[in-house]
Parts: structure tokens; C-alpha cells; sequence
């Protein structure tokens, strides 16, 4: 069963809704830079969008490869013009860094294999708790009210849409269950 457009339409309302408030453009708290982190939003909604069609069109291995080729095209340019030779322990971190993230993106499309989008997206916002955390424990920043009201309604409709798909596929279960007649 199709996800019904009007939820969709609510959905990307009450997310809009909750990046305002987060960003909180009318403050002075609010810089231009924050927008970068907008960017960074919509590039990785089209990264798991592209992922999710191409999970049953190629093999994972193949996904992977060119997502990390897209990747490297578009960063080329940007760390050419800011690039310094790190030393041995940059070099490992670097490493790490890229070995996490590859094993992290497999892992990522090997999920789309099992189960739909909406109901990976809660694993997202646990990711928002997460950095919430980290942002305390590592910079001691703590965010304001206002943006923890945002993180709480892009959560919270995040979270109703999931529940309704899963709903959704319950109900398409239960009624190819009900088709398939006992021999």
C-alpha cells in the first residue's frame, strides 16, 4: 500500500516546521554557515533515495563503489584547494575514518535490502540523540530550547510516518495472507 501523498505533504511540512525552529533564522544566534549543515541534510536524503533504488538493481559491492566515486568527484576540488600533507597519524586516522564510513555505508545498503526507508528512519534520529550527546560530553555545548522543540517535532514526524508504514505493511501482510487460500 502506497504511502497516502497527504501524509507525505504533512510529513514534509512538520519537517520544514522543525528545521526553522531549529535554525532559528530571526536570531542572532543564527549564522549563514548553519546553512552548510542544510546542504549536508539534502545531500545525504539523496544519497539514501539513490541508495534504496539501486539496492535491487546492482549488487552492494557496486553501490558502494559509486557512491564512493560520486564522493570523491565532488570533494576532489574542494580538498585540492585546501590541501595539506598530513603526517603518519592523520594518514591512519584518515584510514579509520574512511574504513568506518565504507563499512558503514555497506551496512546501510544492505538494510534497504530488508526493510523499506520509512522504517530505517528512526535509526536517523537516534543519530540526532547521539550528536546531542557528543556535542555535550565532547564541546560541553548544550542546545537551547528552541532547537530542542525542532529536534523534537523533525523526530516526532519522522516517527509517525514510520509508524504508519510499518502500519501500512501489516495490513498489505494481512491481506495477501487472507488471498492465499490452504491447499
Amino acid at each position: 500500500m502506497p504511502e497516502n501523498p497527504g501524509l507525505q505533504a504533512l510529513r514534509g511540512l512538520m519537517l520544514t516546521l522543525g528545521v526553522i525552529v531549529v535554525l532559528q533564522p530571526e536570531s542572532e544566534q543564527f549564522k549563514p554557515s548553519l546553512l552548510y549543515a542544510v546542504i549536508a541534510g539534502v545531500a545525504y536524503a539523496l544519497y539514501i533515495i539513490i541508495t534504496k533504488k539501486l539496492t535491487f538493481r546492482a549488487p552492494p559491492i557496486l553501490t558502494l563503489f559509486y557512491s564512493a566515486l560520486v564522493g570523491i568527484i565532488i570533494m576532489t576540488p574542494l580538498a585540492i584547494s585546501s590541501w595539506v600533507t598530513p603526517d603518519l597519524k592523520g594518514l591512519l586516522m584518515g584510514a579509520a575514518m574512511g574504513f568506518v564510513a565504507a563499512a558503514s555505508h555497506f551496512m546501510i545498503i544492505k538494510a534497504f535490502e530488508f526493510a523499506s526507508a520509512s522504517e530505517l528512519s528512526p535509526f536517523n534520529y537516534f543519530e540526532i540523540v547521539v550528536a546531542i550527546i557528543l556535542s555535550y560530553l565532547v564541546f560541553d555545548f548544550v542546545p537551547n530550547f528552541m532547537a530542542i522543540l525542532g529536534l523534537i517535532i523533525i523526530i516526532g514526524s519522522g516517527l509517525f510516518v514510520s509508524w504508519r508504514a510499518m502500519k501500512n505493511n501489516q495490513i498489505q501482510d494481512k491481506q495477501v495472507d487472507a488471498v492465499i487460500e490452504p491447499l
